[in-house]
This record gives structure tokens, C-alpha cells and sequence, in this order.
């Protein structure tokens, strides 16, 4: 009897683990900042997108709003970014920062950094997955205008 109610235990616990484990399957790619880059020849993010799913996807599309100094800047481009399964890409995308702002992150130095945020939306064909980050960037040492 004793060794009944064990096994039973057991499976039910097993059962438990399973239902509230991380599913695998089709998972959205997730989106970071990795450099920002000021410069006379035009301004830039360097967006990093992972997909941790077994199955490919296509990201179509963007829809951000990067909130950096009390400023927000709106991002919207098409894409054609095919991601395998469990890849990461590097997507560079113009910004057009205004100058009080440059002038401010350009005064940045040393150690300190500043926040950053993105909220948006990335598309996949008909759907779209609602995206949120919330980082720091800071200057690249010996590097004017790049942060990361």
C-alpha cells in the first residue's frame, strides 16, 4: 500500500514538472541593445534579436519607440529577416537623433552610462509580438560616439 501512494506521488509530481516547465516550440525571438553609434555620417542602433524556438521564423517588420534622456525616438522599418531555429542577428537600424540629444550623449564619459529603453512590436508576416528592453548603455572607452 505504502509503496502504492509513492508511486503515485511520484507520477503526480512528474505530471506537475512537466504542465509548468518551459514549452518549447514556436517561441518569438527576444530583443536587446548591443552598440549605439553617434557620428557625423548618420546615427545608429544596433539591435540584437534572438529566437530561442525549434521552428524558423521571419521577422517582417518594426515597430519601436527608444526612450533615451527623456527623449523618445520612433523606429519603424520592413524587414526580411529570416531566423533559423535558436540563432541570434545583429540588425542595424538608422536612428535620427535630434541635436540637443547627440550634444548630450556625446558629453557622457567615463564609467557612467545613461538608460535605455525599447517598447514596440516586431511582425511576423500577419502577427506581431509585443517587445519590451530595459538597459544600459554606456561610452566604449577610447571610441567617441560608440556605446554599448
Amino acid at each position: 500500500m505504502f509503496r502504492r501512494q509513492l508511486l503515485m506521488l511520484a507520477a503526480g509530481g512528474l505530471l506537475v514538472g512537466c504542465a509548468s516547465g518551459r514549452r518549447y516550440g514556436l517561441e518569438l525571438p527576444l530583443l536587446s541593445v548591443q552598440a549605439l553609434s553617434v557620428a557625423d555620417s548618420g546615427d545608429s542602433i544596433t539591435l540584437l534579436i534572438r529566437h530561442f524556438g525549434k521552428r524558423p521564423v521571419r521577422v517582417t517588420g518594426l515597430q519601436l519607440d527608444v526612450l533615451l534622456l527623456g527623449e523618445t525616438l520612433t523606429l519603424q522599418q520592413g524587414l526580411d529577416l529570416p531566423l533559423p531555429p535558436q540563432a541570434q542577428e545583429a540588425l542595424v537600424v538608422a536612428l535620427s537623433l535630434p541635436p540637443p540629444l547627440r550634444a548630450d550623449l556625446l558629453r557622457l564619459s567615463g564609467d557612467r552610462g545613461t538608460e535605455l529603453s525599447i517598447r514596440g512590436a516586431l511582425s511576423f508576416g500577419m502577427s506581431q509580438q509585443q517587445v519590451r528592453y530595459d538597459g544600459r548603455i554606456a561610452p566604449v572607452p577610447g571610441r567617441p560616439g560608440q556605446f554599448r
